[in-house]
């Protein structure tokens, strides 16, 4: 779900893979080897924004994906489209643009024409180019040839395919649908002399075909089945972009496989050419429940594993930490084979990570180094990746999997740091620091968090819009301590706002009406939420959020007794410093309105 420009073309080949591959290669001498990434270089979530930029692709522009969960082939390859349906499955059209499509200038969605969805003229010499609606109007006419029966949708320049009968739908709308540009953009750089043109319309229809693929039993179709893994934010950010869409809802069955953050497994459908995710209708017309059909897709899939020559080593480790290469598309799923990942020799219990579709990481609870290891490779490839799962998780004895987090300090000292920083002038302590693993640990999990509650709030506000509701998503963000390296997370509360909290290890207390001092107040969240849990509410989102009622703020006397409620000295530090820095920046901001109210 990347954001690209609505007028082009992108083919990408397993990006999770790919750039895997890139890295694990580098061991060898073969390719370049990714810089290292530590605690301190991995870039962080500011005001629950990725710093570096891949925000929009990670946190899943809902827009491209309620397209429909058209994963184009396998993962072999991505016509990608800002917002809108994507192109074809394993995007055939390469062969055609190449690299052409790089000196096209002027083509893209919506430059130029008219309301009926003329396009500008090419930058290559063309005989005629018709206008996007003629030419929606051309294939229509080569599919009815085909038997296909396909009408243009002017506002969102797409092709809806109608359906004829009982199908595999590949889409989570009443219809499926392909974006027309890229194929417009295809069509009028190709010359029309020597067939290319046809062959561009050919490949469409093509694809509309593949989207009516007839639906058999459960028998014939169950070996086409594969298991997916993906966040459960996800679901809920495509609830909320339906609803804006004005969409019909889809209910796509799922199953929990691990918590914090919740991932969830789905079913895929696949063929040559594209991949449906199953939704209660097809379970419906197949009689099956989605457990009996997950099961046996899972364990088609740890049959056509195969064992041996499968893995290989993280780059950096000898031993016990392994990259899963099994190059289907399919290697996160592999999670759910519980009993092969068992049987890889690590130490300790087996930890898992799956930052992508594609990517399936393991090593041992009780390998610091191999965890350090697979941890700096997820932060050297992670700006390549399109939508990161940024997760870490134990396997126990019961089968479960379970968050894991790697030991905080080393334990050689009293106060459990292997070194310590040095207080400052407010009297705190020296406060110790963590190591380098969980430095690197809690900022890549810190930074899949803030990019779920930053993807949920620009989702929430523009629900809220609509529905003209007046409820305050706070922001998740993000510092690091100045001293230990630490990721801390914080929220502000405001006096007198019916807000929504995420959930955060700070909340500053906010009470606008204060000009002096309007920070009035810092406290833990779980013990804040605790103390106020009468008048406060848990919701069931994902990522969860705290309903504050516009009536409900803490008392003064409560506020006294919370500021001096935190137990980890680094969090009453960063505390401290947040409340003065706050202040700071509401003084000057005073100071410059003053003076810009005198000039």
């Amino acid at each position: 779900m990347s954001d690209s420009g609505s007028g082009d073309i992108e083919v990408v080949t397993t990006p999770g893979a790919a750039a895997l591959e890139s890295c694990a290669s580098a061991s060898d001498g073969s390719k370049t080897r990714p810089k290292s990434c530590d605690g301190a270089s991995v870039p962080h979530v500011v005001d629950g924004v990725v710093e570096d930029g891949g925000d929009e692709a990670a946190t899943g522009d809902v827009g491209a994906a309620s397209s429909t969960h058209q994963d184009d082939g396998k993962g072999k390859g991505k016509g990608k489209g800002k917002g809108k349906g994507k192109a074809a499955g394993s995007n055939p059209l390469a062969s055609i643009i190449g690299d052409t499509l790089e000196n096209l200038t002027g083509i893209a969605a919506g430059e130029g024409g008219s309301e009926g969805g003329e396009g500008a003229q090419p930058a290559v010499p063309t005989k005629v180019l018709p206008s996007l609606r003629r030419f929606s109007e051309m294939v229509a006419e080569k599919g009815s040839e085909r038997g296909l029966s396909i009408r243009y949708e002017a506002e969102t320049k797409r092709l809806v395919v109608e359906l004829p009968g009982p199908v595999a739908p590949t889409s989570h709308q009443p219809h499926p649908f392909v974006d027309l540009v890229p194929y417009y953009n295809a069509y009028a750089i190709s010359e029309d002399d020597d067939g290319s043109r046809d062959v561009v319309i050919s490949e469409l229809l093509d694809l509309c075909e593949a989207k009516i693929m007839p639906l058999g039993t459960y028998d014939e179709m169950k070996s086409r089945l594969v298991p997916r893994l993906r966040l459960a934010s996800y679901y809920e950010l495509f609830d909320m972009q339906c609803e804006l869409r004005g969409d019909d809802e889809v209910v796509i069955p799922t199953r929990d496989v691990a918590t914090s953050p919740d991932l969830v497994a789905e079913l895929a459908l696949e063929d040559d050419t594209t991949v449906a995710t199953v939704t209660n209708k097809h379970l419906l017309a197949w009689g099956v429940s989605f457990d009996q059909a997950l099961d046996d897709a899972a364990a088609a899939l740890a049959a056509r594993t195969n064992g041996d020559g499968k893995w290989r080593a993280v780059p950096g480790t000898t031993k016990g930490s392994y990259l899963a290469q099994f190059r289907d598309g399919a290697d996160s799923a592999r999670m759910l084979c519980k009993a092969m990942i068992r049987k890889l020799k690590v130490k300790g219990r087996p930890v898992v990570l799956v930052p992508d579709r594609e990517v399936l990481l393991v090593t041992g609870s009780e390998d610091p180094e191999g965890l350090l290891a697979v941890l700096n490779l997820v932060a050297s490839i992670l700006s390549r990746l399109p939508s990161p799962v940024l997760g870490v998780w134990t396997l126990n004895k019961k089968g479960h999997y379970l968050p894991y987090e790697p030991p905080k300090f080393d334990g050689k000292s009293s106060g459990g740091g292997a070194s310590s920083a040095s207080g400052g002038a407010d009297g705190v302590a020296e406060l110790p620091v963590p190591t380098k693993v969980y430095l690197l640990y809690k900022n890549l999990v810190t930074r899949g968090i803030g990019q779920q509650y930053h993807s949920q709030k620009k989702m929430l506000d523009k629900v809220n819009e609509k529905n003209e509701v007046k409820v305050m998503p706070a922001t998740m963000t993000v510092m690091q301590h100045p001293k230990t390296g630490d990721v801390i997370t914080y929220c502000i509360w405001q006096l007198g706002t019916e807000a929504l909290l995420p959930v955060t290890d700070i909340v500053l207390l906010c009470n606008p009406e204060n000009l002096a001092r309007p920070i009035v107040g810092q406290a833990p969240f779980d013990l804040l939420m605790e103390v106020m849990s009468d008048g406060v509410e848990l919701v069931p989102t994902h990522p969860p959020r705290y309903s504050c009622p516009k009536d409900v703020f803490p008392t003064p006397e409560q506020i006294v007794r919370l500021s001096g409620s935190f137990e980890a000295p680094e969090m009453k530090d960063a505390a401290i410093k947040l409340r003065d820095m706050l202040t700071t920046a509401q003084r000057a901001r005073e100071r410059q309105e003053f003076q810009d109210s005198v000039m």
